[in-house]
This record gives structure tokens, sequence and C-alpha cells, in this order.
């Protein structure tokens, strides 16, 4: 009786091993390499919103005036962000320049989709 007790407990604890170097690892500042407390994730999503605004140019579905309107905008977020670096982010600071990247990002969605094209008619 002793002994199948036993291995029952030597078969359990088997079973859990694998488990333990995942439960060991510490816990990370936000949502870990993708998430909000990672300092990249701001730099990435300046570069795709950069992007995106270049992308929009060269389809012609941004005219002059608002694709120069979004640049400057984007250079301003970039200007808060390199002030905001110099002592280091705060997670107010983060969050504040997540805003200004989010309204933005709404901005040149919406000026990407008001049916004014570069060097077209804006009615068909």
């Amino acid at each position: 009786m002793i002994k199948r007790i036993l291995a029952t407990l030597a078969l359990a604890s088997i079973a859990i091993l694998p488990t333990l170097p995942a439960s060991a690892q510490g816990y990370t500042f936000g949502w870990g390499n993708g998430g909000w407390g990672n300092r990249a994730n701001i730099n990435r999503e300046q570069t795709q919103l950069r992007q995106r605004i270049e992308f929009a140019r060269s389809r012609g579905m941004l005219t002059a005036g608002e694709y120069n309107s979004l640049i400057r905008e984007f250079n301003r977020i970039a200007v808060l962000e390199s002030r905001a670096r110099l002592n280091g982010l705060s997670f107010r600071e983060r969050q504040e320049l997540n805003a200004h990247l989010n309204n933005l990002e709404f901005r040149v969605n919406r000026e990407m989709h008001d049916r004014q094209y570069a060097g077209r008619p804006r009615f068909w």
C-alpha cells in the first residue's frame, strides 16, 4: 500500500516538473515583448505609421496639404518623444505618446478615405 502511494507521488511529481521552469520565470513589466511595457513598441508604431503615410502619398490617397499636415504632426510627436526619453519614459509619458500616435493614426485613416485624391478629380 505504501509502495503504491509512493509510486503515485513519484509519477505526479514527474508530471509537474516540466511546468516548474515556466512558473519560475519572473514577471515582466507590461505585456512582455510586444506590450506597452516595451520601449520598441513606440518606435515600431512610429515606423509603421510613417510607412502608412508614405504609402498613402505614393498611391495618391493624400493631397499635398493632407500629407504635409500629417508629417508635421508626426514630427511634433517625434520631438515630444525625444524630449521625454532624455530622462527615461515614465508610464504617463508612454500613455501620452500612445494617445498622440493613436490620434494621428485616426487622422491618417480619415484622410486616406475622405475621397480626396492627389492629381485626380474629387468626384467620379
